[in-house]
């Protein structure tokens, strides 16, 4: 989970706990995993779910490398990746957005888009193990100019084409 150490990312963690999960490995930047509150509140989820294994690591999902390291880093600690949750996200910082430098936008781009986009293709190359993926589909345009929109398979957007990526599926 990226952006997990404070907010509504340390929420899905808590909630995931809740509902069973064994384990959760935290993506974030240094500077938010010790603020002393988020240290706190990782301490006290550590306690509430003594049985669980919580990790935390330091990452720039923008960093590539550091991305494919630490993905592989948790599933040799988890097992297997379930479900990944992407929460890490900057805004422009206030103001008009017409008034944004492009050196601004450009980072924003690359942690809310870039960094998503990073961490979804390092992880699906290591399979997906959660029902929730079975029969999953992404809807979008075509880029054929036509303006038609079109149904991929979760599989096939990730891995290229059909079974490339590990992903369960079954009918309902």
């Amino acid at each position: 989970m990226t952006g997990g150490a404070r907010g509504l990312g340390f929420a899905a963690a808590r909630g995931l706990l809740e509902h069973g999960a064994s384990g959760v490995v935290i993506f974030d930047l240094s500077d938010v995993i010790a603020e002393n509150s988020n240290k706190l509140a990782l301490q006290a989820l550590r306690v509430e779910f003594p049985a669980a294994k919580i990790l935390t690591q330091v990452v720039d999902v923008c960093d590539e490398e550091a991305v494919k390291e630490f993905i592989r880093l948790s599933v040799n600690q988890l097992g297997s990746i379930d479900i990944l949750l992407t929460f890490a996200g900057i805004a422009t910082g206030g103001g008009a957005t017409i008034d944004v430098p492009m050196h601004q936008w450009k980072r924003v781009l690359d942690v809310n888009l870039t960094g998503t986009l990073l961490c979804a293709r390092t992880a699906a190359k290591y399979g997906f193990t959660s029902p929730c993926l079975q029969n999953t589909y992404i809807y979008d345009k075509t880029d054929d100019g036509s303006g038609k929109w079109r149904l991929h398979r979760f599989d096939v957007v990730l891995g290229g084409e059909p079974g490339a990526v590990p992903v369960p599926h079954r009918r309902i």
